[in-house]
């Protein structure tokens, strides 16, 4: 009987210039990558909220946002193994990389085949990491109902909540445990975006800290990561019965 064939690498290429991402988006899939190829750092974070990566390939030069930002919120939210794709190939940039998170680092214009390569033997070793440890313990389960716009604490303590601050809530508690980019949370509540989407997510985010505080709960069930987003630090189910994050 033949061994199962290996898995595909998962992988997310993040590249501003259409042309080069297209091509090595080409040649990554025909070494048997699932590629995922997005132009900017909203895209990714969009794509992140959706699923996991194996691998991560960043360009640093994105039109939304520095791609360094995006390195340190893998390495400190994700398992990806994370590739810095550049044109700025200086020592300066290649210490800042490394010390966000980076674990390789090409200079533009790198050979496809090398980077294909260099992508496999990271993703190999990291199969080979073990497992975190599970939680000792169960948390204490906050409860979200998406329909009637409410949340309860581990009490039974109700919170009523404007459509926007349940929205909100509903986008945090899809990533447990990890920190939600601003550029996601903007992207989905203001559309409009710029200056103003910034200042409003600020504001909605100090009214529903004081709201919870006068319903007597915890003012601090989201935690702000700074630099990169905010994170509940709390675990929510949804009304519908899933787990925040699986639905």
């Amino acid at each position: 009987m033949n061994p199962p064939a290996a898995q595909p690498i998962s992988l997310l290429l993040v590249e501003d210039d259409a042309l080069l991402r297209e091509s090595l988006a080409d040649y990554l899939t025909a070494r048997a990558f699932q590629v995922t190829a997005v132009g900017t750092c909203l895209a990714a974070y969009q794509k992140l909220a959706q699923r996991d990566f194996a691998i991560a390939i960043i360009d640093l030069g994105l039109p939304d946002q520095d791609g360094q930002v995006l390195v340190e919120y893998l390495r400190h939210n994700r398992q990806a193994g994370i590739i810095v794709l550049t044109a700025r190939n200086n020592g300066e940039t290649r210490i800042a990389c490394y010390r966000q998170g980076a674990d390789l680092f090409f200079g533009k214009t790198v050979d496809a085949e090398e980077l294909a390569m260099a992508a496999e033997n990271l993703a190999r070793r990291l199969r080979q990491r073990e497992p975190r440890d599970p939680a000792a313990t169960p948390p204490a389960l906050w409860h979200l109902d998406l329909a009637q716009r409410h949340l309860r604490d581990p009490a039974g303590t109700r919170v009523d909540l404007t459509p926007r601050e349940c929205r909100l809530l509903d986008l945090l508690a899809r990533q447990p445990g990890q920190s939600t980019p601003r550029k996601l949370l903007e992207g989905a509540l203001y559309p409009q975006g710029g200056e103003s989407a910034h200042q409003a997510l600020n504001t909605l985010i100090r009214r529903l800290r004081r709201k919870l505080g006068q319903a007597g709960v915890s003012a601090e069930l989201i935690l702000t990561d700074q630099g990169v987003g905010y994170r509940l630090v709390v675990a929510v189910v949804m009304a519908n019965g899933g787990r925040g994050g699986e639905a």
